[in-house]
């Protein structure tokens, strides 16, 4: 890591009630590991939220066409 960016995190964690640098540091990648763990979780579900829509309009197209031989 730059010096520049750890000496502007110190003085961020001296003007945020005197914590250390290192804590803050911690918290932030904490954060960080939140956020894209969540992320990564939502894209999931919406993506087999998805798969499950096309397999259900799949079964319903394919039990129409049947529908539609046994009229025939």
């Amino acid at each position: 890591m730059q010096k520049s960016m750890i000496d502007e995190i110190k003085v961020i964690a001296a003007k945020n009630g005197g914590m250390g640098y290192q804590t803050l540091v911690k918290q932030v990648l904490q954060r960080f590991i939140d956020c894209e763990k969540r992320m990564v979780w939502n894209e999931y579900v919406s993506r087999k939220l998805k798969e499950q829509q096309k397999e259900a309009d799949q079964d319903k197209a394919a039990r129409a066409k049947q529908k539609e031989k046994k009229a025939a």
